[in-house]
């Protein structure tokens, strides 16, 4: 088993960090164990040793980020992995190849479902390995990224099928190279350019204050001025702040007559440019968990983004997925006296786009920008996508820098768009509808305005109109498969009866 455990934690390496590819006979393992003469105890206990490892590759740098909650999450995440053979195994007691399917069904719906609920964790879905090498997965943007998550299973399968047989089949051949000659294809053959409609130029803020040192909004604004009337930015349509890079004492009822609006205000007007920046943004509310005055006054916070210019509308988009435990703790374990940011009364209706003169902009905070299936569900017909994000708590791990730019890419394939980052202590960049990195730069001083220049389309692809319910598909097949399952069990006791 040693020796299993490292042959695998090396494809998984390089899978991660160098060839993609060789995800496509990572888990082949997995498929041993799953069909072996093991007890279901062992073949739980051997499983879950490979999730373990699967975590520890790719995510070590939870436990530099935080020892406790780094190891909790590696731990939590291996278990909840686990989930998928624990059903296979109980919905197939013995080893069949109707076992092989359901893993396959259950591990995709597990992945769905890890993407929607409150601890939420899509960064090790399957599909994502390939978000180093795009060029493989152009077809995401009719599968998203849960098709990526199929072929890789679906491919270590049929190589661990011949390795048993001891014969080689052509049928391995074109699972892999069927989907890797369609989306190289699509790269090169699929003219992207004139579909194309209009050409934007967006100033992108670098900023780089780490989360343990305090800098004033009215500091931050100051810099912020210094740096623009360096790069005279009168030929920028838009200027993108990080994700919370204001965040002092900002009210939502009262912001329109705060003095930092009407500083940012004067700013869009001087600039001729649409201010879209993050916020802590202050509502009072009677069930806020912020107290102040002796828990006489109560108010949530809210993880946003705001659009500022000259006009008297101000659109708000609140930030509605979050990273378990660190930003949002479900009710149900605040025994535990472990608070986020916010609960989820006034997230129901709050829009993910910003309107203007004929563009629509998707937008994303942060974490949203890991969820593919966030995208898919709020989409409408968007034209380009903005994320704004806050890197510092990942302080300066360049692997989970890189691994979160990449993952980004995978939204711009998806949905065939020009894609604006904005980072602070992180990567800003400005992404291809190919998920190609068309310009990028890891912040370094305080402040830094980059001019980046991409397009906007109306193209909406298969996966952006249909994603929100092919994303359902697994679940869908999970419970059909649960459903037959009770159903031979009920049939067999009824004909142990009758005989």
């Amino acid at each position: 088993m040693l020796i299993r455990l490292l042959a695998f934690a090396i494809l998984i390496y390089l899978s991660w960090y160098n060839v993609s590819l060789f995800i496509l006979i990572s888990w082949i393992p997995l498929f041993k164990i799953l069909n072996s003469d093991l007890s279901k105890v062992k073949i739980i206990a051997s499983t879950f040793l490979l999730f373990v490892t699967y975590n520890l590759v790719v995510t070590y740098w939870l436990v530099e980020w935080d020892t406790l909650k780094g190891i909790s999450v590696l731990a939590l995440n291996s278990l909840l992995m686990e989930s998928a053979v624990v059903l296979s195994l109980f919905l197939n007691k013995h080893k069949s190849a109707l076992r092989n399917l359901t893993f396959i069904i259950t591990w995709l719906a597990f992945e769905y479902i890890h993407h929607i609920w409150a601890f939420t964790w899509p960064w090790l879905t399957l599909g994502n390995t390939f978000s180093i090498q795009p060029i493989f997965v152009q077809w995401y943007q009719f599968t998203g990224v849960l098709g990526g998550s199929f072929w890789v299973l679906i491919s270590n399968l049929s190589f661990y099928e011949q390795i048993k047989k001891g014969k080689f089949k052509i049928t391995s051949a074109l699972i892999v190279l069927v989907p890797m000659a369609l989306s190289i294809t699509m790269y090169f053959g699929d003219d992207i350019v004139s579909k194309r409609t209009n050409c934007i130029r967006v100033g992108v803020m670098l900023t780089n204050f780490s989360s343990d040192e305090y800098v004033s909004d009215s500091i931050k604004l100051a810099l912020v001025k210094e740096e623009i009337l360096k790069k005279d930015p009168k030929n920028l349509k838009y200027m993108l702040f990080p994700e919370t890079f204001f965040k002092e004492n900002i009210w939502a009822d009262g912001f329109a007559f705060s003095k930092l609006y009407k500083e940012l205000q004067s700013l869009s007007k001087a600039t001729h440019t649409k201010i879209m920046s993050g916020y802590f943004l202050n509502r009072e509310e009677e069930d806020g968990i912020y107290q102040q005055g002796n828990g006489l006054f109560k108010f949530n916070q809210y993880n946003s983004v705001i659009q500022i210019d000259t006009s008297i509308s101000i659109p708000i988009k609140l930030k509605k997925v979050f990273i378990p435990i660190q930003e949002y703790t479900p009710s149900y374990l605040q025994i535990f006296d472990i608070h986020g940011y916010t609960n989820f009364k006034l997230l129901s209706g709050n829009k993910d786009y910003f309107k203007d003169e004929g563009q629509k902009i998707f937008m994303s905070i942060c974490y949203e920008s890991v969820n593919g299936i966030f995208f898919s569900d709020r989409w409408t017909d968007e034209n380009v996508i903005f994320m704004i994000a806050s890197e510092a708590f990942l302080r300066g791990n360049s692997i989970a820098m890189q691994q979160y730019q990449n993952i980004c890419r995978l939204r711009a394939i998806e949905f065939s768009k020009f894609l604006f980052k904005s980072s602070n202590a992180g990567i800003s960049s400005v992404i291809d509808e190919r998920g190609e990195v068309v310009n990028f730069k890891r912040a370094s001083k305080s402040v830094e305005l980059l001019s980046y220049v991409g397009h906007t389309n109306n193209i909406q692809t298969f996966y952006s109109t249909w994603g929100w319910l092919t994303n359902k598909l697994p679940v869908f097949a999970l419970v059909v498969l649960i459903f037959s399952s009770i159903f031979r069990q009920l049939l067999a006791i009824k004909l142990t009866f009758v005989n």
